[in-house]
């Protein structure tokens, strides 16, 4: 009997080893260790959208969807100036074609009709009387990264805007929104928790890559805002990034990362930025 090496199947050097070894090792040695601890599958790259998705694509189809899936996260990095590890350019790719992880049968619109592109401010959940939806997204979004054993993180912030006039909020608000619309998938959700704090929820992303997010989102609000003549001096914000466990709710995740940003509140008095992390 002749056994395959698992790597050696067609298509394995074209569409894993070559995009994914200097560019992503570690999304590479994933794989790897995916195909190594799995007797060979019949069809590698139906087998990988499986384990790393849930997602069932028949082995007809299976190798046209991973090449799709890695063009996809090509323009995932190019457009969100991050590493996005395979397990999260998978997910994302089928989430993008409302593709149900339990079902067999295939998606319904090709992949390519559909690219990834950043919501728009009005698809933005910024009211404090709206908390109810994205709380009860945060609840789906956890019991999803529990069930799949994908990651989920949160980037909270404090926008101190207390000395601000009405006209100037609204002005930082704004800038808010478009930084975030650049930053962001179409998966991520932003929400105004209350007046001075913004929540951005982020599934499918580990703490390591929230804190990179975070930095990039940082910079760039306090560079735009530094802009807004009423805000010559800039505004203070403080941020708080964590991962969800498994033991974490919805509202005590919430309330983490509160105590976070009280305990290390930036004084509006000395105008910086800070990012924290739960521990």
């Amino acid at each position: 009997m002749v056994t395959t090496a698992p790597f050696a199947f067609e298509g394995y050097e074209e569409l894993i080893r070559k995009p994914l070894e200097g560019a992503d090792p570690r999304s590479l040695a994933l794989i790897q260790k995916l195909l190594l601890l799995a007797p060979p599958p019949a069809c590698p790259f139906s087998f990988l959208i499986k384990s790393l998705s849930s997602v069932k694509i028949s082995p007809r189809e299976a190798r046209n969807h991973w090449k799709k899936v890695i063009e996809h996260k090509r323009r995932l990095e190019l457009q969100l100036c991050r590493a996005v590890n395979i397990r999260t350019a998978v997910t994302d790719y089928y989430d993008l074609l409302g593709v149900d992880p339990s079902a067999a049968s295939e998606p319904p619109v090709a992949a390519d009709s559909r690219k990834p592109t950043a919501p728009s401010a009005q698809s933005f959940s910024l009211l404090p009387e709206q908390n109810g939806r994205y709380l009860e997204r945060l609840k789906q979004e956890m019991m999803r990264s529990r069930r799949y054993k994908h990651a989920l993180s949160i980037i909270m912030f404090d926008v101190d805007l207390r000395t601000t006039a009405a006209q100037t909020t609204d002005k930082v608000v704004a800038v808010i929104v478009k930084m975030v619309n650049k930053a962001v998938r179409t998966v991520d959700i932003l929400a105004r928790h209350s007046d001075n704090l913004f929540l951005l929820l982020l599934p499918n992303t580990n703490k390591r890559e929230a804190l990179e997010l975070a930095e990039r989102l940082k910079d760039n609000i306090c560079q735009r805002t530094n802009r807004i003549p009423e805000l010559s001096e800039g505004v203070p914000i403080t941020i708080a990034v964590g991962q969800c466990t498994k033991d974490d709710t919805a509202a005590d995740f919430i309330k983490r990362l509160e105590h976070l940003i009280q305990a290390g509140k930036v004084s509006p008095h000395a105008p910086h930025a800070e990012i924290l992390t739960l521990e």
